[in-house]
């Protein structure tokens, strides 16, 4: 995008700039959820509770181990749900539920504890992200190169228009967060052939950064 404004003494120059990179994540937060339901309340809980504190246990391993960066554990939710059969007689069902995040750094581990917990009757959801470190590094590298985007297209349009200098005046960051990092296709799972190791391939992250510069041009 590009703008002069004939009227000001000095031509003003609007301009966007864009840097972009793919890279693949070094982390992968580990969403893991069971599901428990009876007629039996106390027994409902129970079951959820015996489920949460194994789950925690596995937890606390794999971050004492260095397999995992931490671990977030929710409280039991619960709820009851009543109705009628078809005879015309009440049916009351209560459910508790049990949600625990691992953020897994160890990520060649990612297959074998997801069949892991899987044969335990969780369901684990994965999302690929990068370490604060690495998406800070990144981010700072990329806006660095979308400023100087912007500064490369915002020269083209003054020496279109015969200006000998540029001076910014205004920046700003297009995205509120400082930059858009969005996981890149599914991650794909193949059982070896020999043995029932799942193998898993790091799934790609593409973090960008957009910006919007406002230059001055003082003509030749």
């Amino acid at each position: 995008m590009g703008q002069t404004t004939s009227a000001n003494p000095a031509p003003q120059i609007l301009v966007s700039g864009h840097a972009e990179r793919r890279l693949p994540a070094d982390r992968v937060e580990l969403a893991l959820s069971t599901s428990h339901v009876g007629t039996e309340r106390r027994a409902v809980v129970a079951e959820a509770a015996a489920q949460h504190a194994r789950l925690v246990e596995r937890a606390q391993q794999l971050v004492a181990s260095g397999a995992a960066e931490s671990f977030s554990a929710d409280a039991l939710s619960t709820y009851t749900n009543s109705w009628r059969d078809e005879r015309g007689e009440q049916v009351v069902e209560h459910r508790a539920s049990v949600s625990i995040a691992i953020e897994l750094s160890a990520l060649e581990q990612v297959g074998a504890l997801t069949t892991e917990l899987a044969e335990t009757g969780v369901d684990p959801r994965l999302n690929w992200k990068l370490s604060d470190a690495r998406r800070t590094s990144v981010l700072r590298e990329l806006r660095a190169a979308a400023v100087a985007d912007a500064r490369t297209t915002a020269g083209d349009y003054a020496a279109a228009i015969g200006a000998a200098e540029l001076a910014l005046v205004q920046l700003r960051d297009a995205e509120l967060g400082g930059g858009g990092i969005m996981p890149v296709g599914a991650p794909r799972f193949a059982m070896a052939a020999d043995a029932p190791r799942v193998e898993v391939d790091v799934q790609d992250i593409v973090v960008s950064v957009d910006v919007e510069a406002h230059f001055t041009a003082a003509l030749a």
